[in-house]
């Protein structure tokens, strides 16, 4: 009876663990490159009898177990996509590289295929989902649109296929791109500045932005929950917070001259409380030259590390222009 129990509740472990894998399919694809998402852009039903899973109640034994992984990962996959600009005009000739989830806890079949004129393609297989990734030169990939897994139980077809979207790259100016990587900064509110050509801060009056922090209301040996502030500014210059990604034209107004973040202190719980931060901005510096850079800031009770991602245009009849062009994999840079 024991070993009957046992066996049971290892069956439905198995089980659980394959359901949240179906939900949640994309063991088989390598970091990096690929991301699980599903394309937001993607409207597509559901088979409800393939999505049950060939199992009976109670199922005890080895082999019922490796039946019911074998159904999962030898699921039929049909899928009919196609590629799209933000427009919705299809995009010919795009790469459309592809991972069927079809082994467990293994590397997957991975393939490659081409749109077609009318931007269509389709991908035939077995697996418990098919991951897919669009690209094309002259086009970025769009975070969530242009990749993500599709599952066995989802239906497509060519008058309903799942889209994927490409954005149509504009003119990539020559930009000096930097990265300033975690450096110190005082929590006294002494100021330390960004350069956007060097590596590290710089003391005031030698940089283009200047970064101050300050932490109170510590206790003593308290690591959470203490108030800090942070105040990122331009001299002579100004910010805008950049909300889209692929936004690279920096706007001509509406620039302040300084941005301030803060976090009070939360000792009775700290599910709201953050001691890390992540914006983006666009930069006006005084010689009307613009950047558009990414602030990474982390605070403890003692210090803070700042870094600095960015990319400055140094002409100023262009310099509202911040594209650089996309990576080799379409990842807009």
């Amino acid at each position: 009876m024991k070993r009957k129990i046992t066996t049971a509740v290892f069956a439905g472990a198995v089980i659980t663990m394959l359901l949240w894998r179906n939900e949640n399919p994309n063991p088989s694809v390598a970091r990096g490159e690929f991301s699980p998402e599903i394309p937001k852009n993607t409207s597509i039903a559901v088979d409800e009898q393939a999505a049950a899973l060939p199992y009976k109640k109670g199922a005890e034994t080895k082999n019922d177990i490796i039946g019911i992984i074998s159904a999962i990962y030898s699921a039929p996959v049909h899928l009919y996509g196609r590629v799209e600009d933000e427009a919705g005009s299809p995009i010919s000739g795009a790469l459309i590289k592809y991972s069927l989830n079809d082994k467990y806890f293994k590397d997957g079949t991975k393939g490659t295929t081409v749109s077609d004129g009318n931007g269509n393609f389709i991908i035939q297989g077995n697996g418990a989902s098919v991951y897919v990734h669009a690209q094309k030169q002259g086009y970025y990939r769009i975070p969530e649109r242009s990749y993500g897994s599709v599952r066995a139980n989802q239906l497509t077809s060519p008058e309903m296929p799942a889209i994927f979207v490409l954005k149509v790259a504009g003119q990539p100016q020559i930009l000096v791109g930097n990265a300033v990587e975690r450096c110190h900064v005082p929590v006294d509110g002494t100021p330390k500045e960004i350069h956007l050509s060097r590596k590290k801060l710089e003391m005031a009056g030698s940089g283009h932005l200047r970064v101050e922090v300050w932490v109170t209301a510590v206790q003593p040996g308290q690591r959470r929950g203490f108030q800090w502030k942070c105040r990122l500014s331009v001299p002579g210059g100004g910010l805008v917070e950049r909300s889209d990604p692929m936004g690279f034209m920096a706007p001509s107004e509406g620039y302040e001259s300084s941005v301030e973040f803060s976090m009070p202190a939360n000792t009775s719980s700290d599910a709201e409380w953050r001691r890390s931060i992540e914006k983006q901005f666009y930069v006006r510096l005084p010689d009307n030259t613009h950047a558009r850079g990414r602030l990474y800031l982390t605070i403890d009770h003692d210090l803070a590390l700042v870094s600095f991602d960015s990319f400055w245009n140094q002409s100023p009849t262009e310099s509202r222009n911040l594209e650089a062009g996309a990576n080799e994999f379409g990842k807009a840079r």
